[in-house]
């Protein structure tokens, strides 16, 4: 099988997004994922606690395409 090229989908569609904090987003982050966990009974990975923080944003958010006031 070849390589997969960086800029190329897996074949099933899924999309990768790598992301970094640093400083106080990042500690933030931390004392988020602790208290989501506790909240949860285990420790979350990373990617689930971000996904539980994209479901609490809902629909009601706004896009990149719209306009903020």
């Amino acid at each position: 099988m070849a390589p997969q090229r960086s800029d190329e989908r897996p074949p099933d569609g899924a999309m990768t997004t790598h992301i970094k904090l640093h400083g106080s987003k990042a500690h933030r982050f931390e004392e988020v994922k602790l208290e989501l966990s506790e909240r949860m009974g285990y420790e979350l990975s990373n990617p689930e606690v971000l996904g539980l923080l994209m479901a609490g944003l809902g629909s009601d958010t706004v896009t990149t395409t719209e306009k903020r006031p």
